[in-house]
């Protein structure tokens, strides 16, 4: 079996995600704005704070909206472009700031950027709720020398899957329908003195 490496150019795993597991299911229960159309309709005026809102309002349960352990999980992608934006319509040192802070909150809840994590992703969950499951004695690690390849290999090999415990606290925007606009650069202010 051969495995296509250039394709998982982030180093994913070769096992489902979250997305994949969740998303063939019911996609319209766990992710808000799927199409793409109508995600660039919205996103024209959407920010960060306002997806996050967005997600939250319209796939977490209300008496879960407000809870203090809800977290964003989003791409470094969606941060750095929020951040170019923010930073170029800066004019004040608070809105600076704000611009420094977007990484560790977004829409009142705590923020997060995995590594490894898809850079137009955003999902809305709570950490606890986040599992890695691990059959058990399918652990195997092997390390050696293989003379053939004149190479050192080391391979850890494990039956694993990835579960939501509620599924109904997980909510998250389809990467493939999120498009990264551009921002207009400011134009120059020339004294004229």
């Amino acid at each position: 079996m051969q495995l296509n490496h250039r394709a998982r150019s982030f180093l994913q795993k070769y096992t489902a995600g979250l997305a994949q597991a969740y998303g063939v299911e019911d996609t319209s229960r766990y992710f808000a704005l799927t199409d793409p159309k109508e995600t660039a309709l919205r996103s024209a005026l959407l920010e960060l704070d306002a997806m996050a809102s967005d997600l939250i309002n319209a796939c977490i349960p209300q008496q879960f909206r407000h809870d203090p352990r809800l977290v964003v999980l989003v791409g470094a992608d969606l941060v750095a472009a929020e951040q170019y934006r923010l930073y170029q319509a800066a004019d004040k040192p608070t809105e600076k700031i704000a611009a420094q802070m977007l990484g560790s909150s977004i829409a009142g809840c705590l923020a997060m950027i995995p590594p490894f994590m898809p850079g137009k992703r955003m999902s809305v969950t709570l950490l606890s709720n986040l599992q890695i499951l691990t059959q058990r004695n399918t652990r195997q690690r092997k390390a050696a020398f293989e003379d053939d390849r004149k190479q050192f290999e080391n391979k850890y090999l494990r039956n694993e899957g990835y579960a939501l415990e509620e599924p109904e606290l997980y909510a998250a925007y389809d990467e493939d329908a999120v498009i990264i606009g551009t921002v207009a650069e400011p134009a120059e202010k020339l004294d004229t003195e």
